[in-house]
């Protein structure tokens, strides 16, 4: 079992995920600077440097199933972006505004990936707390949609995970539920079936930081 190291000055959202190997990838938070640490399964023990991130503050990280690619949150006073490493660390994109040259993000918490390489964030309107969103982009890093459509639908997605060839499993943290999106084959259909459906199947945690009752 791998344990992970102290961690100072987390925000306790999604700072730690693991990769297709069992290594654990988390952000090593600091002042200036932060890392991106990995733990290796071969050991346990030994930990290196995967990349380093400074100006920007880190929030959540997430690595790729299918390619190892490493998806980090971050933000800085009213901007946030993901940024995308490979699995060595190297800067593959950032993603920030989509094709109309529109934020895409306010405050990302969690990120998550599927078995078609889209990759899922909650995102939090810091201005507006309550009116989150679910942003999927597509392979590319591209923006695809988001959930729900509506500006003043009240939403508070945190915590979410995505079934391996099955639905996105979404916490919903004001009302301690877990959302369950059916994962249709393409986007058009995917966003219709979100916006069809506002009241999906639903799981209540136990407490919603850790346990799931099903």
């Amino acid at each position: 079992m791998l344990i992970l190291p102290q961690v100072t000055n987390s925000p306790q959202y999604g700072f730690h995920s693991s990769t297709a190997g069992g290594d654990i990838l988390y952000i090593n938070f600091g002042k200036d600077e932060s890392i991106i640490q990995k733990v290796h399964s071969s050991d346990n023990t030994t930990i290196s440097d995967v990349a380093k991130i400074k100006e920007w503050e880190p929030i959540c990280i997430y690595s790729s199933k299918l390619n190892g690619d490493i998806f980090v949150g971050v933000k800085k006073i009213e901007r946030a972006k993901i940024i995308r490493f490979s699995h060595d660390g190297a800067v593959l994109s950032e993603i920030e505004r989509d094709k109309n040259g529109e934020p895409i993000f306010h405050d990302p918490r969690y990120i998550t990936g599927d078995a078609d390489g889209s990759i899922w964030v909650t995102d939090w309107n810091t201005k507006r707390i309550g009116y989150g969103k679910i942003i999927i982009l597509d392979e590319n890093g591209e923006y695809c949609l988001s959930y729900p459509q509506q500006k003043n639908e009240c939403f508070y997605p945190a915590g979410i995970s995505c079934v391996e060839e099955g639905p996105a499993l979404v916490l919903e943290g004001e009302t301690g539920k877990v959302m369950v999106l059916e994962k249709p084959s393409d986007a058009t259909t995917r966003y219709r079936s979100l916006q069809e459906n506002p009241d999906p199947k639903c799981m209540r945690l136990m407490r919603w930081e850790h346990s799931l009752v099903c």
